[in-house]
């Protein structure tokens, strides 16, 4: 399910205009990112839990150079 699936079936599911769906899905979208952004985890009871993962740079070599 992509992002137009989802916002079509949120639609669907509450009668609202996809517009006004779409608008509110990218502003729920944002605020979960400046949480994670600032470095506080995202909880969303019943749905999931988002936190910021640090991971250490990997080199890697292209094997056709």
């Amino acid at each position: 399910m992509n992002r137009g699936d989802l916002v079509q079936a949120v639609s669907e599911k509450t009668e609202l205009p996809a517009a006004q769906v779409d608008f509110v899905l990218t502003h729920v979208l944002e605020a979960i990112t400046e949480g994670l952004n600032g470095g506080d985890p995202v909880n969303i009871r019943r749905f999931g839990k988002f936190e910021p993962r640090h991971r250490n740079p990997v080199v890697r070599k292209n094997p056709r150079t």
